[in-house]
């Protein structure tokens, strides 16, 4: 549906509570209707305080409730304003209709730094509509720099909330609603102003100081009407103002949006959200951060503003904050228009969904892709009141009739502090080799061994940032370029059959005052530096506030000496809540040994649902002579942790059928040819179809099989498959679950040895090594040398030595170490009892691991088993044995 201009903001009860505090069971805070601070009110105008006339009658002076005696008053009765009882939410108000206002005396000095509140329904309908400004005692001279004071007011109701500071003026066009407090805080560093707590404009560089070029800052306030050349006037009714003297800091500020709020029924701090049909553009905002997004562009985020922050986030010529892309697929999500609708309009929550249909389009001209068409995407962004984060949730439907195959990829990209700050920004993701920091002049931008799901932006000199938090358990790598500013994340490859879905979610949190970052998720965002002086260690914690609210932290873990493999404990720490300026705690050990260090910390979190814990490790050089996480070869990490398992699923098809086997798939990786398949698929079963794919070894991302089938009636036609010196990374886990599906529906699989395969291939715990006949041992590197490198018949052949000599006694130099699982068949051994081949069954399938390796240089006289004149022999036994279902097996 298309998105209409709306006013977002409905009467609500508000909760009254003693103190300000921060509830564990929500972000929000609430004050009772108890006084605002004294201490430097100026004037205090409240409609409740006007006794002794009747509803609708002029008002010749409002009361000054500060104990200054400055009512505002006006002596013309055809100029004064009416009081009426029921104007504010069937309380008192003070109405203007356009042509009326009030002045105070003229004895009210106004220094630089200064606040005020009001609290009004806006009725202005022409461009220009000031509801307060301020005058110095010589009136207009038609200088504004001599005479002009700050003005406060709309440029229309639904159009613009404006603060003029002259020569300056900030304008901002929103929609407040019928009912806002309006607030504004000049302090030496600037001029911000809020709507019912919401930072919506600022920093305006605060001129106050010389605004009056005589010097002279006493002057009055003129209430409903500017007083230029040319009037300005407001319309409305105006419920209460409060001026004070002094740049009210955030704690009172919020005190007064509080005291307002419950007195007149005005939600402070809700979520807000604006849009806007012409344009297309939609803005959601809470107290912590306001995002514009572009509906008809991509609809990714064209403007991200951080209160207390100077400008926009968003480069100017950048894509922007959630902006959907799909892995070497077509771009045209980025330019492309979206469908809208608004879901949640606040003040607890504000939700719009974006959708668009793909075509498969790389851009308009192109032709397009078919692969990747008929993909409905789904894109939710939700803000909720007092929880600092975009939640961002995107889902996407197959509506074609054949299975898609995709990867999506979701892109930040980031100005911190809104300009550019290449020098001064970094960014920071989790890592099995510690936390990665990616600087301008850094070169690992891809991580694929990610431990955890987030990903950050940080102005380090600042302290301020905004973290990602991601779906670990779809996420396949992470993306950098700090010198686009660009932070991405690649959800892993994702098989969509007809008809199904699949969605994740992210989430935008900005943060500040921490200096790096650790840890992040929906708990607690964690900065962790340690001090080390001798043998003593300092962990200085920092903890900020995320999107759970959390009562409290206990703090615990261990530390590690990477060089004496020792490790210590450190005590149980309680820190407090977790908030926008964060918590700190310092720990003191003794140090386990010598640098490098890994502190590992356990945090246990109080949140509404009970205890959560979170864990994450980081790493500390210290003195650590190669720097890093490196030893000498400068390649290889002195420490890797391990990476938390991940709980994911697979979209399959209803029914799952038995292979056709018409065909014979080859997976080839390097050192394929020594295995000399060519010559014996041609020779033995020349009436076979024969199709290969080829893994590349990649560059920065890790090995790839070009290629592979992602598709379950595809596969399913395939007899045999062969895997040669194959990573499981490089399936990915959607081809990794798929052969293993593929086995289990009564396939047949190969599996050859090489330097990536096995061990070193990553198959320890995934998917692939639950139907292979053996376990891998989970090292890096799992390659041993024979020492001898017979080859001889195993303890439980069947008929895989059928018509098999020995005599030659073919050699194997190197095999891997595994360890074959019970029930399987070992035909051939090397080093007296190690399997050089392995068959075992999977549910209905059948699968053979070659163990051996082909490498090795033979001695005079030696037969290496690949060129063994039997070794064709071998493997005709075992095709006849896995593609005929063998026997023998238990």
């Amino acid at each position: 549906m298309s998105l209409q201009m709306m006013s977002q903001l409905r009467e609500w009860r508000i909760v009254a509570s003693v103190l300000c505090v921060l509830s564990v069971l929500s972000f929000r805070s609430f004050l009772s209707a108890a006084e605002p601070p004294a201490a430097g009110l100026a004037l205090w105008l409240k409609a409740d305080a006007v006794t002794g006339i009747a509803t609708g009658s002029p008002l010749a002076a409002w009361p000054d409730s500060s104990g200054h005696n400055r009512a505002a008053a006006q002596a013309a009765a055809e100029q004064q304003p009416r009081w009426v009882a029921d104007g504010f939410n069937g309380k008192p108000a003070v109405r203007f209709s356009g042509k009326e206002w009030l002045d105070t005396p003229q004895d009210i000095v106004l220094p630089a730094a200064h606040s005020y509140f009001a609290v009004i329904k806006d009725r202005t309908t022409d461009e220009n509509g000031v509801f307060l400004w301020f005058e110095n005692e010589k009136g207009m001279s038609g200088q504004p720099g001599d005479a002009d004071g700050p003005a406060y007011g709309t440029g229309g109701f639904g159009k613009n909330f404006r603060l003029r500071n002259y020569p300056g003026m900030l304008q901002r066009g929103i929609t407040p609603g019928p009912a806002a407090v309006f607030e504004l805080v000049a302090a030496p560093d600037g001029v911000y102003g809020w709507i019912n707590g919401l930072a919506w404009l600022g920093p305006l560089k605060n001129e106050w100081t010389g605004a009056f070029k005589s010097g002279n800052k006493t002057g009055r306030f003129r209430l409903g009407r500017h007083g230029g050349k040319v009037p300005q006037f407001f319309a409305g009714e105006m419920a209460e103002l409060l001026v004070y003297d002094r740049a009210l800091g955030e704690v009172e500020r919020r005190a007064v949006e509080d005291y307002l709020g419950a007195k007149w029924g005005i939600p402070v701090r809700p979520a807000m959200l604006v849009t806007n049909a012409a344009t297309g553009m939609v803005t959601l905002g809470n107290e912590y951060l306001v995002l514009t997004v572009n509906g008809k562009s991509g609809a990714r985020g064209d403007d991200f503003r951080i209160p207390g922050t100077a400008g926009n986030w968003v480069p100017p010529s950048g894509y922007g904050l959630f902006v959907d892309r799909i892995w070497g697929g077509p771009d045209e999500f980025i330019w492309a228009p979206y469908d809208a609708e608004v879901l949640a309009s606040g003040p607890d929550t504000v939700a719009v969904r974006f959708s668009r249909l793909s075509e498969g389009r790389r851009d308009a001209t192109k032709t397009a892709d078919p692969r990747l068409s008929k993909l409905r995407l789904e894109k939710t962004l939700t803000v909720k009141a007092g929880v600092p984060g975009v939640f961002c949730r995107v889902k996407f439907k197959n509506t074609d009739t054949v299975a898609k195959l995709f990867a999506y990829w979701q892109q930040h990209i980031v100005f911190p502090l809104g300009t550019a700050t290449q020098e001064r920004t970094v960014m920071l993701r989790p890592s099995r080799r510690g936390v990665r920091i990616l600087k301008a002049d850094g070169r690992e931008h891809y991580i694929k061994d990610v431990t955890a799901g987030w990903t950050a932006i940080l102005d380090q000199p600042q302290r301020t940032g905004v973290a990602f938090l991601l779906d670990y358990n779809k996420l396949g790598f992470l993306y950098n370029a700090a010198s686009a500013y660009t932070t991405e994340w690649v959800a892993e490859d994702t098989y969509m059959p007809a008809g199904q879905e699949w969605e994740v979610e992210s989430v935008a949190v900005p943060f500040r005052g921490l200096g790096g970052l650790q840890h992040a998720s929906s708990n607690f965002l964690a900065d962790l530096q340690v001090e080390r002086t001798g043998n003593r260690l300092k962990l200085n914690f920092a903890l900020a506030r995320s999107v759970t609210p959390v009562a409290g932290v206990r703090l615990s873990g261990e530390i590690y000496s990477v060089t004496d493999q020792k490790a210590v404990p450190f005590p149980e720490t309680a820190v407090g809540a977790p908030a926008a300026e964060p918590v700190t705690a310092t720990v003191a050990v003794v140090a386990p040994g010598q640098d490098p260090l890994v502190i590992r910390v356990k945090a246990v979190c109080a949140t509404p649902q009970g205890e959560v814990t979170n864990r994450f490790e980081t790493f500390y050089i210290g003195a650590y002579r190669w720097g890093d996480n490196i030893t000498l070869d400068m390649v290889t990490p002195a420490y890797v942790g391990q990476a938390p398992a991940k709980r994911r699923t697979l979209l399959r098809p209803p029914n799952l059928g038995h292979p056709v086997c018409n065909e014979i798939y080859l997976m080839q990786g390097l050192m394929t040819d020594r295995w000399r398949l060519d010559q014996f698929w041609i020779q033995l079963v020349p009436w076979t179809k024969y199709r290969r794919s080829y893994y590349s070894n990649g560059f920065g991302v890790g090995g790839k099989v070009l290629d592979f089938p992602y598709d379950y009636d595809e596969l399913l036609r395939k007899q045999v498959i062969i895997m040669v010196n194959v990573q499981a990374s490089g399936l990915g886990f959607a081809g990794m679950q798929m052969l293993r599906d593929y086995v289990a529906v009564g396939g047949a699989l190969w599996i050859f040895g090489g330097h990536v395969a096995y061990g070193a291939g990553g198959w320890a715990g995934s998917p692939l090594e639950e139907v292979l006949p053996v376990r891998t041992l989970g090292r890096p590197f799992d390659v041993r040398k024979a020492k001898n490198t017979r080859l001889q018949p195993g303890p439980n052949p069947d008929g895989l030595l059928l018509d098999v000599e020995l005599t030659d006694q073919p050699r194997c130099y190197y095999y891997h170490e595994v360890e074959p699982k019970p029930g399987s068949l070992v035909p051939l051994v090397v080093d007296g009892t190690h399997p050089f081949i392995v068959a075992g069954r999977f549910e209905k399938g059948y699968v053979v691991c070659f163990t051996g390796t082909p490498i090795g240089e033979p001695l005079r006289g030696d037969v290496p088993f690949w060129e063994w004149n039997n070794w064709a022999t071998v493997m005709r036994n075992a095709f006849y044995w896995s593609a005929h279902r063998g026997s023998g097996l238990k």
